[in-house]
């Protein structure tokens, strides 16, 4: 497929041969942990599972119908129970089971973000979604998928089991999530004139809690740096062929945070 900007669904985006953030990120801590990734493949967790059902009810309820169907609980330690599973996963022809419990707590979640969205991004509902963007980044063949782009402004739709300031915070660092949106957005430039938004974040865990994000000039400036170096690395390593641990000195040190 030609570098550029495409609309592809999950099958075809997944097909691409390119890196995308969701691995290059592991190259902030350990090199050797993204090239176990490439070729190590993990089963998708339940919060995984939600977090995806959420985005379609967010950004694309029109496909939910065809992507997703609603499982009829049963105990699946009988042997009815896994009869009766069985022929659930036939009659959904393809489409992902979700469980009843995980269904309603996604359906609470996405009324929570699209009420922020209505009240603090003007226009979203007319923006762009789930936009492929295929280019290139430090040489390396790269590709995003966008979760929305309003008023030439990129952004992300987040599930987190806790949105307070400074948990959401930590988790955005720990996850990279400034590096991605910066990377999303150097993608897409080379496109079109587009800037850094910011993230649609909803809590998962107590009160359905959503917020609008948009990026402070310190967050950018983080994730430049995150996008900068993750992607400057994956250049050395492939040049080297080299994929180091962590990086040790041999010595243990104690918790920055402590003191005698």
């Amino acid at each position: 497929m030609k570098p550029g900007v495409h609309k592809l669904t999950d099958e075809e985006y997944n097909a691409l041969e390119a890196a995308r953030w969701s691995n290059v990120r592991k190259l902030l801590d350990c090199p050797a942990a993204y090239n176990y990734a490439l070729n190590n493949k993990t089963e998708s967790t339940s919060a995984q599972h939600l977090g995806t059902l959420v985005h379609a009810m967010v950004l694309e309820p029109e496909t939910v119908a065809w992507r997703f169907v609603e499982a009829v609980k049963v105990d699946r330690r009988t042997k009815a129970g896994k009869a009766a599973w069985q022929q659930q996963l036939l009659e959904a022809e393809g489409r992902q089971l979700v469980n009843a419990d995980t269904w309603k707590e996604a359906v609470i979640l996405s009324q929570a973000c699209r009420t922020a969205l209505d009240q603090h991004l003007t226009g979203w509902e007319d923006g762009r979604k789930e936009v492929t963007v295929l280019g290139s980044l430090y040489g390396n063949a790269a590709k995003c998928k966008i979760d929305l782009i309003v008023d030439y402004q990129v952004w992300d739709v987040k599930t987190t089991r806790n949105l307070s300031p400074r948990a959401f915070t930590n988790a955005c660092y720990e996850y990279a999530y400034y590096g991605q949106l910066v990377t999303y957005t150097k993608l897409l430039q080379q496109f079109e004139d587009v800037s850094v938004g910011g993230i649609i974040a909803v809590q998962t865990t107590g009160a359905p809690i959503a917020h609008v994000l948009e990026f402070s000039e310190r967050a950018r400036a983080l994730g430049f740096y995150q996008h900068d170096k993750a992607w400057s690395e994956l250049a050395v390593c492939r040049d080297s062929e080299s994929w180091p641990g962590y990086d040790y000195d041999g010595t243990l040190e104690a918790p920055l945070w402590w003191s005698p």
